[in-house]
Parts: C-alpha cells; sequence; structure tokens
C-alpha cells in the first residue's frame, strides 16, 4: 500500500506548476495540488515515515511543502477521523491554492 501511494503521488508530483492565466486553469492546478495533498495526508495516515515521503519527493518544492504540511497534523486512531483529516488537508490546500492564484489574477488585471 506504502508502495502504491508513494508512486502515484510522485507521479502527480511531477505535474508542472506553471502561471495559471485564466480561473479554469488555476481551478484546475489547484485540483490537482489538492490531490496530490489528499495522497499525502493518505500516507501519514497510513503512518507511511515522514522520511520516506521527503525522498520520495525527489526535491519537488511543491511536493516537499505538503508533506511538512501533513506531518503537522497528528495521525489518527479510527478510520472515521482519518478520512476527516484527510478531506480537511486537501479542502485547506484547495482553498489557499484558489486564494493565492485569485490575488495573483487580481494583480496581474491591475
Amino acid at each position: 500500500m506504502k508502495s502504491i501511494i508513494l508512486g502515484t503521488i510522485l507521479a502527480i508530483a511531477t505535474f508542472n506548476v506553471q502561471a495559471a492565466e485564466t480561473k479554469d486553469q488555476y481551478i484546475e492546478k489547484c485540483n490537482i495540488i489538492s490531490d496530490i495533498a489528499k495522497d499525502v495526508m493518505t500516507a501519514r495516515q497510513a503512518d507511511v515515515p515522514m522520511q520516506e515521503m521527503l525522498q520520495a519527493a525527489q526535491g519537488n518544492k511543491l511536493f516537499v511543502m505538503l508533506v511538512e504540511g501533513a506531518y503537522e497534523y497528528s495521525m489518527m486512531d479510527t478510520e472515521e477521523y482519518k478520512q476527516k483529516y484527510i478531506k480537511q488537508y486537501s479542502d485547506k490546500v484547495f482553498k489557499d491554492c484558489y486564494n493565492a492564484n485569485k490575488k495573483k489574477s487580481e494583480k496581474e488585471a491591475v
């Protein structure tokens, strides 16, 4: 399971994050980043060691940032709470990404 999660995360993490020009583009970008965050938190809740996750990141700044953020959360004991943390983290990452891109887009429009 851990190797499947890490493989998926690494494949998604190679996504080239470009500056989005339209709202649809940055929403799509944020959806992808949110999916990465979901996989990272899933690995966190599956007790994958942080060192293993950082090695899988291979220096990808976005991936490292998501790993560091996920490991600020505690591991939960029940599946219900694990799923809540996974969703909460994924939603937080999407919101942060969306707001950052929205602000950038508004500045470029001026």
